[in-house]
């Protein structure tokens, strides 16, 4: 379930692909879509800056209505300029334009027998899903990576998360032996948590570090570790679900989601995030395919999770408002790919 650096099969260098969109939901983006594809949809407002494109793109994460994103009374959004701190009307359309593509893409790998548009390329399995909000650095850490650590994950904002009084909830799914990640969010502001139900608390990566430990791992109830996982230390496993762990924690809201947790995300996925009425502003994981290293990925976790499988789960993400600013593929694996995901539509 959880794993570290040490024994990742995927923890590798990774190359960072930068092509991609962003597009917002509801009304106004979906008309949007529809009238850049040729069909009816309502005008963009004020020359063009769709409002809830343009809230999506805000990082201060306080809501904001149409009128302000649009140039309205709050003045720092819309038909301001670069000058004001606003997006132009020319950047947010390109923005839906290629989000439109990229939706189309992923609808296209998505049918059955479908098929990769390179299947000979390294990592063909992911080639259909596009980094659909792209970000640079600042925003996040880098575009193009050739090489990064197990816990140098690409998220967005490090540079507002926790910081300036602003509440920050971070939730690391998978340690083993690394926590270089929750580490350097807890002493970054936020208030971390981290679960792993196959260490100790005693143990080196756990104990007296800037986050709270907690001794389960989060998934369905009835979750098992097969006989033989690398990551399988004997003795009864503990499992909460996902709202489980918020209630207990007294939590309503997460900002960031990372899970690295060898095939088990599938389960993850289908059990909670895509069903979920609170969804985290930002996910980070490794999503793991069919013939991923068998040493630490349980083949029947992804058996059937191939190229189709791929693109179903990022069409279904896409339309609950997640859109991928980082997707770094592991040479090492090429069944391995680690992504960030932000909700555009939590602003």
């Amino acid at each position: 379930v959880h794993r570290g650096a040490q024994q990742d099969s995927c923890a590798a260098e990774r190359v960072s692909a930068d092509v991609g969109v962003v597009a917002a939901r509801g009304p106004l983006a979906v008309g949007a879509r529809r009238r850049l594809a040729g069909g009816p949809g309502p005008p963009l407002a004020d020359g063009g800056a769709a409002p809830e494109l343009v809230a999506g793109l805000r990082g201060d994460g306080e809501p904001h209505s149409a009128s302000d994103a649009a140039g309205g009374s709050g003045g720092s959004v819309g038909g301001g300029g670069v000058g004001g701190g606003g997006v132009p009307p020319i950047v947010s359309e390109a923005f839906l334009k290629v989000a439109a593509d990229a939706r189309a893409e992923l609808v296209r790998g998505s049918q059955p027998e479908a098929t990769a548009r390179t299947p000979s390329t390294q990592g063909w399995v992911f080639s259909s899903v596009w980094v659909s909000m792209p970000v640079s650095s600042p925003v996040v850490a880098r575009v193009h990576a050739s090489m990064h650590s197990e816990q140098d994950k690409n998220i967005v904002g490090t540079q507002v998360l926790g910081k300036d009084g602003r509440k920050c909830v971070v939730y690391g799914m998978g340690i083993a032996e690394e926590s270089s990640f929750e580490q350097a969010m807890g002493r970054g502001g936020c208030e971390t948590h981290a679960f792993d139900c196959t260490i100790m608390p005693n143990s080196p990566a756990v104990a007296n570090q800037p986050f709270t430990f907690h001794e389960w791992c989060i998934g369905p109830s009835d979750s098992k570790i097969d006989a033989g996982n690398a990551y399988l230390k004997g003795g009864a496993l503990k499992f909460k679900t996902f709202a489980e762990t918020m209630e207990t924690l007294g939590h309503s809201s997460v900002d960031l989601l990372k899970f690295d947790i060898e095939g088990f995300e599938w389960d993850l996925f289908e059990s909670t995030l895509l069903v979920a009425n609170i969804l985290p502003a930002q996910l980070s994981f490794e999503l793991h395919t069919e013939g991923a290293n068998p040493g630490a990925v349980q083949p029947r976790k992804v058996n059937g999770k191939s190229f189709e499988a791929v693109n179903r789960l990022f069409l279904q993400l896409f339309d609950l408002g997640y859109r991928v600013v980082s997707k770094e593929l592991n040479p090492g694996d090429q069944f391995c790919c680690e992504f960030v995901l932000v909700n555009v539509g939590r602003v």
